[in-house]
């Protein structure tokens, strides 16, 4: 017994009606391909008995897609071919076929449009307006499922998000190629040493590296930055030129006294905090697990020149923010020195900044989870010596005399290729190839050593 749309008393009821009258179709049409050649016309007629009823709603759902020329274009057609089966029986099983396919066609749409979610022309719209703010790059790649995801359809709705893409493409504004979708237009260049050079001078006016302070080596500052060393060297230049910073070579570079913006006094801790503590979210994971995912995500994005979505990557700024906020006092609670104080600030001077534009914004995310990587390595407790502990490295070849703790007396006994740093062992004492005291302190026994490595 055919069930009509008009009994139909919600979304979920039509959408299990379709699905029932969809499997009668399709075992109904079975029997013209493999039953006896007697059933034909009864076969027609229960095809018809169970496509027609439907019709009126694929009409009004026809003119609820008017907002869409590919939707409503696609509606009339689906109707005009499964009316076929209403008019003049097929002659042929080929033709009944055609027709039996086309009704099936339009039982499917008519089940996908029952499901949740924003329409083709709402769908166009929005996406449209992310064009328009920049949302989505020119020359970026639009992914339907992310987008399917993003504007709340479910994944069998992906027809939806293809059929906008194919409105925007008449309208310019997507490039279509096989369903990948991109938005038109070429991306702008990035002046990646200029973007550099704008923020290490916001870093300096904001006290980070105040006047006379020398900043950290080059590898050091090109993972703070995570930019490639040869565009941090660009940027040093930019600044050089323009009488922030001397260089000179063999030397690192050092920020003028003199210099030709005002700049704020270094900011304390507390002050940090305060403001940290306005802006960071109350529901962000604080665990080391957590903290250390929210900065691969962050990273991985930015290493692959991904486009995640706005509200994601509005999340991760916020886990990060959360983070600075939870390790800064861990950090100082163990440490006092000028290098820990610059990467305090820098932390909290990158999470308390006000956004970026969109050219900008993944990059400075993933400058952020530098600075929260940073953190979380000295937040780390320093390793304790136990009775009778050896007082130097078992380092082979044999590293240099502690008699000395400078760190450029030291040899490279392993390297993190994560991040492109390098640890140096002068005998008893574990450094960052920028200068930086590890949070392991001196090396009194063989659980120290292997978080430094043997040396090849």
């Amino acid at each position: 017994m055919t069930v009509t749309s008009e009994k139909s008393t919600s979304s979920a009821d039509c959408y299990q009606e379709l699905r029932t009258q969809l499997g009668l179709l399709q075992r109904t049409t079975r029997v013209v391909e493999f039953g006896p050649a007697s059933d034909f016309s009864r076969v027609c007629e229960t095809v018809r008995a169970i496509v027609a009823p439907w019709i009126p709603l694929a009409e009004r759902r026809f003119g609820e897609a008017q907002g869409s020329p590919t939707a409503s274009n696609r509606w009339r057609q689906a109707i005009d071919a499964a009316r076929r089966v209403n008019g003049d029986p097929p002659r042929t099983e080929a033709d009944f076929l055609d027709a039996s396919s086309a009704s099936r066609a339009l039982l499917r749409m008519l089940m996908e449009a029952e499901r949740p979610g924003p329409g083709v022309a709402e769908i166009a719209a929005r996406l449209r307006e992310g064009i328009a703010a920049e949302v989505y790059l020119p020359g970026s790649v639009l992914p339907a499922a992310r987008i399917t995801a993003e504007f709340g359809c479910s994944p069998a709705s992906i027809v939806r998000v293809l059929l906008a893409m194919r409105d925007l493409e008449s309208e310019g504004a997507v490039v279509l190629r096989a369903d990948r979708a991109r938005v038109a237009g070429r991306r702008a260049p990035v002046d990646r040493p200029g973007q550099i050079a704008d923020w290490l001078r916001h870093l300096i006016k904001a006290g980070v590296y105040p006047p006379c302070m020398t900043l950290p080596a080059l590898t050091v500052l090109s993972r703070a930055l995570a930019s490639a060393a040869v565009d941090v060297t660009r940027a040093l230049g930019i600044l050089e030129g323009e009488g922030v910073l001397i260089r000179r070579t063999g030397v690192r570079p050092r920020v003028r006294p003199a210099l030709p913006f005002p700049v704020s006094p270094p900011p304390s801790v507390e002050a940090l905090l305060t403001r940290l503590d306005v802006v960071a979210p109350s529901d962000a994971d604080l665990s080391t697990y957590g903290i250390g995912e929210a900065c691969r995500r962050a990273h991985t994005w930015w290493s692959h020149r991904m486009n995640p979505p706005q509200s994601a990557l509005d999340s991760a700024t916020g886990a990060l923010t959360a983070a600075v906020a939870h390790l800064v006092p861990l950090v100082m609670a163990q440490h006092s020195d000028g290098y820990v104080d610059a990467v305090v600030r820098r932390a909290a001077v990158s999470a308390l900044a006000p956004p970026p534009g969109p050219e900008a914004r993944l990059w400075r995310t993933a400058c952020l989870s530098a600075a929260v990587r940073d953190l979380l390595h000295l937040s780390e407790p320093p390793v304790t010596a136990s009775a009778g502990a050896r007082t130097a490295c078992d380092h082979i070849p044999p590293c240099p005399s502690a008699d000395s703790t400078d760190w450029e007396a030291a040899r490279v006994v392993g390297r993190d290729d994560g991040v492109g740093s390098a640890r140096l062992c002068n005998g008893s004492v574990l450094f960052e190839d920028g200068g930086g005291l590890l949070p392991d302190g001196k090396i009194l026994q063989p659980p120290g050593l292997a978080h430094a490595g043997r040396a090849s």
